[in-house]
């Protein structure tokens, strides 16, 4: 029969724990696995695609649950550079635009968040009180990320700017230059 002495198995039941406690951690962080759309669906889907510098981001005015989400959510202000799609950009020539984000307090339904300083591709939906927001689940990320979304979207402002005389080919945009 061994004889282990009491500080070995002190040291034996520690290690133990601290790889239980590690295996647990990993699992908790892990357990969240978000995937972005693919292109076509993620710009029919957006209320707002855009490129833009992030100018301003100021905390929620509430932590309550049940407050609206313009009142739970950071409101980031974007100075935009271009715009392919939403919210009057084109038609108006809006150049700051405000948007609500989360910025990575919902663990696993935020998105990691804004930088002011910073310049991104943003793909924002719209609220059902009618704001813009970007949560998990986006394309939306830095612009030196995005130049193959940039690509894409090169390839739609060709298509609205020079229409093909077949109104099919329209219709079908997201068929052919992104596949």
């Amino acid at each position: 029969r061994v004889n282990i002495s009491l500080e070995a198995r002190m040291k034996t039941a520690v290690a133990v724990t601290l790889v239980m406690m590690s295996l647990v951690a990993n699992a908790r962080a892990s357990s969240c696995f978000v995937v972005a759309p693919e292109f076509p669906w993620a710009y029919e889907h957006a209320r707002a695609v855009f490129t833009g510098e992030v100018v301003k981001i100021e905390k929620p005015l509430s932590s309550d649950p049940a407050a609206p989400l313009a009142s739970r959510f950071h409101r980031v202000t974007f100075k935009v550079d271009y715009s392919w799609k939403g919210a009057g950009f084109r038609e108006v020539g809006l150049t700051e635009l405000v948007l609500l984000s989360d910025q990575g307090h919902h663990h696993c339904y935020s998105w990691n968040g804004f930088s002011e300083g910073r310049k991104y591709l943003v793909f924002a939906t719209e609220s059902t009180d009618k704001n813009l927001i970007v949560m998990a689940g986006t394309r939306t990320g830095p612009l030196e990320n995005a130049t193959e979304d940039l690509a894409k979207l090169k390839k739609l402002d060709a298509l609205i700017l020079f229409p093909a005389r077949n109104d099919s080919a329209k219709l079908n945009w997201w068929k052919t230059p992104f596949n």
